[in-house]
């Protein structure tokens, strides 16, 4: 039976953790995955929710669910003249993930192979010639499936069509983008996810929406490991997880891969992006956020933005005065200072220098604007980027306190105003030093994100 027979309705299933293979409802759903487990014998039912739990399928699929939080237990009862009638003992759980095929998956199982779908956005891994190639073809005929692969560190990161034909036509009926990571040393059901998630976060910070892994498939290493990593058929095991609700409807994107050039610049793009995974990780996450977030203004939003500003390493404070030259200068004001009959000073004259050997926030933000448009262009930010990125700073101090309503009409362009800016500065900071084409420059101008902030300064700049 294949894993998606369990997915989106309750099935009769069996737990094969406890010995005493109880029976119960296995539901998983695209917002819950649960499992509620019944005793109808023995007073106690003994799972350990901190290990995974097996369960058998009416499908005859093995369910292991991991990560998981126990949200019921108890029993029901009534009376009766009959102790079989009298209580049902019941345990329920809460998952976090499931992971579906044929025997069950354990924690310490490595994963050689994964595969997944990006939901809404198969169209940043079209090739136009490949894929009309690929169309003219029959079941018999041999095509270049792999678009191409990058590897970075231990992970290849490969781009596959997936073909399907039907016995009515000889030709495909469906051709759909493939995302298949290669895992040379292997990697758990916990470490893993990074590598995928990492490239959807990719796509969302091209796209300016948010978006997830989508129907993955994970296999064990095996002897043939190399040519299934080609094909992803040993990726046997259906993984689910509960996603943010996404609503992607985009024919936008920095990043394509309709000719040769632009897969070049895609997998530099994704060999830089993954490589730098360990520093950004907590940009990309927050950036995911604020796209999860794009239909809304209010202080969760711009508080999200501003400390994405803060992850972003090249957000960090330089210090313009060497540390070395800071000290001889307090060494050289210190004996002044001693001249002048103020001894003991030196450690307050060199905490006075250090507070002011670091660059300023204005100087931070300046030189980041600089590289931005000497990178992107002189047009990139409108010139009041600085002065909004300042108020969207006054306001984030007053939601840190409950301050902030966004209620009139005035403080509501305020709020809307500085949330565009520091998102779409910290887009740009983003892309800084990706290896982007000049066809990636001019597709950040129609970025979402820009585009709702030019718009916010354009509505300002008529009104006034």
């Amino acid at each position: 039976m294949s894993p998606h027979d369990d997915l989106g309705q309750p099935v009769h299933c069996r737990e094969l953790t406890s010995g005493a293979q109880h029976t119960g409802i296995l539901t998983i759903g695209s917002d819950n995955i649960s499992l509620d487990i019944f005793g109808y014998e023995t007073k106690f039912i003994q799972i350990d929710h901190k290990a995974p739990i097996h369960v058998q399928t009416q499908n005859l699929n093995i369910a292991s669910l991991h990560w998981n939080a126990t949200t019921r237990s108890g029993r029901n009862g009534k009376s009766s003249d009959d102790p079989r009638f009298r209580t049902v003992y019941r345990h329920s759980f809460s998952c976090s993930a499931a992971v579906i095929g044929a025997d069950p998956w354990l924690t310490s199982d490595l994963i050689n192979v994964a595969k997944f779908e990006l939901d809404g956005f198969d169209y940043i891994l079209e090739n136009i010639d490949r894929t009309e190639q690929i169309s003219r073809s029959e079941p018999s005929q041999e095509f270049k499936q792999k678009l191409f692969a990058t590897t970075v560190g231990n992970v290849e990161f490969s781009i596959l069509y997936d073909v399907t034909y039907s016995i009515f036509q000889p030709f495909p009926t469906q051709i759909r983008p493939t995302v298949v990571l290669r895992f040379s040393e292997g990697e758990t059901l916990q470490t893993y996810l990074k590598f995928a998630t990492a490239f959807t976060q990719l796509i969302s910070a091209s796209t300016g929406l948010a978006t997830f892994p989508k129907n993955i498939f994970i296999g064990r290493p095996t002897l043939d490991s190399a040519d299934d990593a080609l094909d992803g058929n040993k990726a046997t095991h259906l993984v689910r997880y509960i996603w943010p609700h996404t609503d992607n409807a985009s024919s936008t994107s920095i990043l394509l891969t309709a000719n040769d050039d632009e897969i070049s610049t895609f997998s530099a793009c994704l060999s830089r992006w993954i490589d730098r995974y360990d520093q950004w990780s907590g940009a990309y996450a927050l950036f995911v956020k604020s796209r999860l977030m794009a239909n809304r203004i209010d202080a969760e939003r711009l508080l999200n933005a501003c400390r994405l500003f803060e992850e972003i390493p090249l957000t960090e404070t330089k210090r313009i005065i060497p540390s070395n030259d800071v000290e001889s200068i307090a060494k050289a004001a210190a004996m002044k200072a001693a001249e002048l009959g103020h001894d003991n000073i030196h450690h307050r004259i060199l905490g006075a220098l250090r507070n002011i050997s670091s660059e300023t926030r204005k100087d931070k933000i300046d030189r980041l604007i600089a590289m931005m448009r000497g990178r992107f262009g002189q047009s990139i930010l409108p010139d009041d980027i600085f002065e909004d990125i300042a108020q969207a700073d006054k306001l984030r101090n007053k939601a840190a306190h409950g301050h902030l309503s966004g209620e009139s009409d005035e403080e509501f362009k305020q709020l809307s105003t500085s949330v565009y800016a520091m998102e779409a500065f910290c887009l740009l900071a983003i892309f800084l030093d990706m290896p982007l084409k000049k066809d990636g420059h001019w597709r950040l101008t129609s970025h979402p994100t820009l585009e709702q902030y030019n718009a916010a300064v354009a509505s300002r700049v008529s009104k006034d």
